[in-house]
């Protein structure tokens, strides 16, 4: 019975080590083969977490909104553009863009002031070559969806002549998705879900068809954080979390240990004649 007894604890113990070993596997294995993302555009409540620019055309109840960001709190502004020069980044070097389909859903009238409100979704673009048009606003579409947006919004339009007018707009945003991006071998990831903003714009309003009607607003504006942020060291990792397997390898692990142990010891009582 002793040779079987040893020969127990020893594949006990043989099991203990294998089980060890996928446990730290396990736990290793994720940090150095999952990038951690860096965490951009998480800023206190009140400050600025992008800039933007960008074209909206209407046409009666719906209207696609779609532009580029020019600025995110936590890249480096060279980052944001394909080309190097500051002085003439446009839609054709971004690479963030966005696109938001807008629904109307109130509108009333003060003498030369149209107040009007309603709903949209927007995504957000990454692309790293560029290579968008205002003349095709499917262009601003192209790339990795990075974060994705629900809003409430109100826009005042204030009339100063025929067909024309300055839009004022505000919105309430809920981040609804965030996925990480790659730029230069670094993974950052912008927001996180829940995150709250408000952006605020303005622009010039041309009236192109009164009847539908049709209207172009090119604004320009910025979107302030409304909720903190969800991280405060600036990264998050995305599959670095400790998994349920890991738990149930460790547990497996210190079992095998503890009967490697007990059979040990019974063999060592045995051989002493304890």
């Amino acid at each position: 019975m002793q040779p079987l007894r040893t020969s127990f604890a020893r594949v006990s113990f043989g099991l203990a080590l294998a089980f060890m070993l996928v446990a730290a596997a396990a736990l290793l294995g994720p940090a150095s083969n999952a990038a951690t993302a860096t965490v951009v555009g998480e800023v206190g409540p009140g400050q600025t977490t992008f800039t933007y620019v960008g074209r909206i055309e209407q046409n009666g109840t719906l209207a696609d909104d779609f532009g580029f960001l020019t600025s995110i709190e936590g890249l480096e502004e060279t980052v944001l553009f394909s080309g190097s020069d500051p002085l003439s980044r446009d839609q054709s070097t971004a690479r963030f863009t966005y696109f938001a389909n807008a629904t109307l859903q109130t509108r009333s009238v003060n003498g030369n002031l149209f107040a009007t409100a309603g709903t949209a979704r927007t995504t957000l673009y990454f692309s790293d070559s560029g290579g968008a048009n205002f003349d095709e606003p499917a262009s601003f579409k192209r790339g990795q969806a990075v974060a994705t947006y629900e809003s409430h919004w109100r826009d005042i339009v204030n009339v100063q002549g025929p067909n024309q007018g300055i839009a004022t707009v505000v919105s309430n945003e809920t981040q609804t998705g965030a996925t990480p991006f790659t730029i230069g071998g670094a993974q950052y990831v912008l927001g996180h879900d829940g995150l709250l903003l408000r952006l605020a714009f303005t622009g010039q309003g041309t009236r192109t068809d009164p009847t539908a009607p049709r209207a172009t607003i090119l604004y320009g504006g910025e979107a302030v954080a409304l909720s903190a942020a969800s991280v405060s060291a600036g990264t998050i990792a995305g599959t670095n979390g400790t998994s349920a397997a890991t738990w149930v390898a460790l547990a497996f692990s210190a079992l095998a240990l503890l009967i490697s142990l007990v059979a040990a010891a019974r063999g060592t009582a045995r051989r002493t004649g304890a």
